[in-house]
C-alpha cells in the first residue's frame, strides 16, 4: 500500500548568534498537487492550519505545536524577510518563475495532469469547452479537461489556425488545422521563418517565403529538398543582410 500525503508542509527557525532583531521563523504548507501556489506564513498560523487538518481528519479536537516557543512569530518580518534577502534581478526571476508554473504555456496537458494526445491536441472539438483525448490509443483512452492552444500556430497558406482547432494530426498521417475563415489546409505548430509542415525545420540559409512560386516553401537542407512551411519571411531577410553587410563594411573601414 503507497500512503499519498494531501498536504506538504516545513517551518524554519532562526536564532542570530548575536542579535535577535536578525532572528525570523516561517512556514509554509500546500497541497500536494502540481502546479501548487507558495505562499509564506508566520509559525502560528501553520499551527492553526495543521492543527484543523489533523482534527478533520481524526475527528477530534487536535492541536500542534511545532516549536516550543513563539520563535520570534513577527509577521512584519515575515513580510519583508523573502524580498530583503534577494537581490532585486532575483525577485523579477522569483515572481516570474511562479507565473510560468502556475500558468501552463502549452495546451499539451490537461487539468488533471494527463498528457493530451499526440494526434487529439486541445481543443472544442464541436462542445463548448475545451478538451482533448488522454491515453495511448488502446484500452485506457479517456479525456479531460485543458487549457486554449496559444496562438502562433498557422497553416501553409500563411493564415492562423483557428484558436479553437489546434495543429494536430486528428488521426491522419500528417498535421492540419482550421484556419479562421473555415478552411482546412496542413499546418505549422509554430509561427517563425524556419518552421515547416510536419514538424520539419526549414534550411537556416533559406527561410519560409513565396521564392517565385504561388505557395509558401523552403528547402530543408542544401541538398535543395524542399517542403512547405506556413510564414512569408521572404521580405524580412533581405532587409536583414543589407544591414549586416553594413555593419561589417563599417567595420572594416575603421580598422583601416
Amino acid at each position: 500500500i503507497v500512503t499519498v500525503p494531501s498536504h506538504i508542509w516545513t517551518a524554519v527557525c532562526y536564532k542570530h548568534h548575536l542579535n535577535d532583531t536578525n532572528s525570523f521563523s516561517f512556514g509554509y504548507i500546500g497541497k500536494n498537487q502540481p502546479e501548487s501556489g507558495i505562499r509564506l506564513m508566520r509559525v502560528s498560523d501553520l499551527n492553526d492550519k495543521l492543527s484543523r487538518l489533523h482534527s478533520e481528519l481524526l475527528k477530534s479536537r487536535q492541536s500542534v505545536k511545532i516549536f516550543v516557543g513563539d520563535c520570534f512569530d513577527d509577521s512584519k518580518k515575515l513580510n519583508g524577510g523573502s524580498g530583503y534577502q534577494m537581490a532585486t534581478d532575483v525577485q523579477n526571476m522569483s515572481r516570474t518563475l511562479k507565473r510560468v508554473v502556475r500558468s501552463s504555456q502549452h495546451s499539451h496537458f490537461t487539468v488533471g495532469g494527463y498528457w493530451c494526445r499526440y494526434d487529439h491536441p486541445c481543443g472544442t472539438h464541436s462542445e463548448d469547452y475545451y478538451w482533448c483525448r488522454t491515453g495511448h490509443g488502446f484500452f485506457f483512452d479517456s479525456w479531460d479537461y485543458c487549457s486554449p492552444p496559444l496562438s502562433g500556430s498557422r497553416a501553409k497558406n500563411g493564415e492562423y489556425c483557428h484558436s479553437n482547432y489546434a495543429c494536430g494530426t486528428y488521426g491522419s498521417d500528417h498535421k492540419w488545422c482550421y484556419t479562421v475563415d473555415g478552411n482546412k489546409d496542413r499546418c505549422c505548430t509554430s509561427d517563425d521563418c524556419l518552421s515547416a509542415v510536419n514538424d520539419k525545420t526549414c534550411w537556416s540559409e533559406h527561410p519560409c517565403g513565396y521564392h517565385g512560386y504561388s505557395y509558401l516553401w523552403c528547402y530543408t537542407d542544401d541538398e535543395s529538398n524542399w517542403d512547405y512551411c506556413c510564414k512569408d519571411c521572404g521580405q524580412e531577410q533581405p532587409y536583414i543582410c543589407v544591414v549586416l553587410l553594413s555593419f561589417f563594411y563599417i567595420q572594416s573601414f575603421v580598422h583601416l
